[in-house]
């Protein structure tokens, strides 16, 4: 099983997917499915964790990546990533079709994404059993992309991880490992819906055929543990006289509930492949499908929308990436890509999108380009 916690970076080598129609002509599920991608990130990353496999997935999305590093004799391992991002709405045509078109004019950079983001990693090795701690944080170069303020900086939660190699069945070369992650509150949004910690389960299977290109498939299952079952703000941090609520949305004397309900179970799928191409450099193609369950909860009254969810909600969203691994040495590797995180269907739930790129709308920045390095000591 690979040691290392190398970030992944995710970008892509077809520019002409790049055409896309004017953002302002989005279909009217894209802007939900923004909220909805900044509202699951940590989520996803989470029950991935669980999945990790010699296959070479790591926690990062679904992503491919295989350590270089060679086997020594020390049993503890180091690593750092860096890597740069551009969502697929920077390279979005503007265009306002408005009433007031002759007024206003569209801003170029209403949809630029584009940021950086670095990772950090430990792991330890004893016997069979692997044993790890994931770390990282990100910038927001360009004014959009972030929660709610410009420019934004991020801090990734904190993920502690254990796996056992695994077992290889000699007759069929299926090689099982399973593993479990803990993920600890340190991020703003982890923070902002009371998260206490989550933990995830997973099982990752694998086979390699002709001694190369190696297929995996990983399982894993994540409950969330939160003080509330619903986000929440300080009164005190936006001023009482500014503070509109409900009576039962008082959670407590200085914090009252806001929109939405946490997520308290999840359930991840993740296919993947990965392929050697030339000397050092190898290809990764993989699809994750991942189910979400609300706590329950009653807001049938009359304030409710006619659309709003009763009881248990639950939710689906996907990621599909194509990666390339490049190892320049036995400790540095050269990573690119692409990513998407969107609904696995459309808006009006008649077909299914494709899983590698967002068609719909460069503006709803589901789709991005990435490109990095990955160091382990």
């Amino acid at each position: 099983m690979n040691k290392s916690f190398l970030w992944s970076a995710r970008a892509f080598l077809a520019a002409g997917l790049l055409i896309s129609t004017p953002a302002f002509a989005q279909e009217d599920a894209a802007e939900a499915a923004v909220v909805e991608a900044e509202e699951v990130e940590q989520q996803l990353e989470a029950e991935l964790e669980a999945g990790l496999n010699e296959a070479g997935v790591t926690g990062d999305v679904v992503d491919l990546s295989v350590a270089n590093a060679k086997e020594s004799d020390k049993n503890w391992s180091l690593s750092a990533g860096l890597r740069s991002s551009v969502s697929q709405g920077t390279f979005a045509s503007v265009a306002n079709d408005t009433e007031w078109k002759d007024v206003v004019k569209a801003p170029d950079n209403s949809y630029d994404r584009v940021s950086m983001s670095l990772s950090l990693g430990a792991g330890y090795q004893l016997d069979e059993f692997d044993f790890g701690i994931g770390f990282g944080m990100s910038q927001y170069l360009t004014e959009g992309g972030g929660s709610g303020t410009v420019q934004e900086f991020r801090i990734s939660d904190v993920s502690l991880s254990a796996g056992w190699s695994g077992h290889t069945f000699e007759s069929t070369g299926i090689r099982i490992a399973p593993s479990l992650s803990v993920g600890l509150p340190a991020s703003t949004s982890s923070r902002y819906s009371s998260l206490l910690f989550d933990t995830s389960l997973g099982i990752g299977i694998s086979k390699r055929f002709f001694n190369k290109v190696t297929l995996s498939y990983s399982l894993s299952g994540t409950t969330f543990f939160h003080r509330y079952t619903t986000p929440i703000v300080s009164i005190e941090k936006i001023g009482r006289e500014n503070a509109l609520y409900r009576a039962e949305e008082l959670v407590s004397s200085t914090h009252f509930a806001v929109g939405g309900r946490n997520s308290q179970y999840s359930l991840g799928n993740s296919f993947s492949i990965r392929v050697p191409l030339w000397s050092k450099l190898s290809m990764g193609v993989s699809y994750g499908l991942f189910t979400h369950w609300s706590y329950a909860g009653d807001n049938d009254d009359d304030l409710a929308s006619d659309n709003a969810c009763i009881g248990r909600c639950s939710g689906q969203s996907s990621s599909g990436s194509v990666s390339f691994n490049y190892g320049v040495n036995d400790w540095l590797s050269v990573n690119a890509g692409l990513n998407s995180r969107q609904a696995p269907k459309t808006s009006d739930n008649k077909s299914f999108r494709f899983p590698f790129w967002n068609f719909t709308g460069a503006g709803a920045n589901m789709s991005s380009f990435s490109l990095g390095i990955s160091a382990v000591y």
